[in-house]
């Protein structure tokens, strides 16, 4: 089944959500990158990048449980750039300085 995130961005994203979630009971949460920059483009595109960052924090720590240590920088470097593209440089600080104590990054 495509997803037609062109039309409905953000029913996209919940439907890619729900294949996260899904993958993550089944305990295959570091398998789940490419849902999540699919959702995350879908939340850009419907003009709501803050509603991406949690998505890119909880890809970091699947990743990172996985030790994907160059992936977990890339995700957490995401949500930080997703914080700034929703105006929040505060925000894109605090994640900054949050994660600046994790070993992967």
């Amino acid at each position: 089944v495509a997803v037609d995130d062109a039309n409905d961005p953000k029913g996209a994203a919940a439907l890619y959500l729900e294949a996260i979630e899904h993958q993550e009971g089944e305990g295959r949460g570091a398998m789940t990158g490419d849902k999540t920059r699919a959702a995350v483009a879908c939340y850009c595109r419907a003009g709501a990048p803050a509603d991406a960052i949690p998505l890119l924090l909880r890809l970091a720590s699947n990743l990172d449980a996985a030790g994907a240590s160059g992936a977990v920088s890339k995700a957490y470097l995401g949500a930080v750039v997703c914080a700034l593209a929703a105006g929040d440089a505060r925000g894109a600080d605090a994640t900054l300085g949050d994660v600046s104590g994790v070993p992967a990054f």
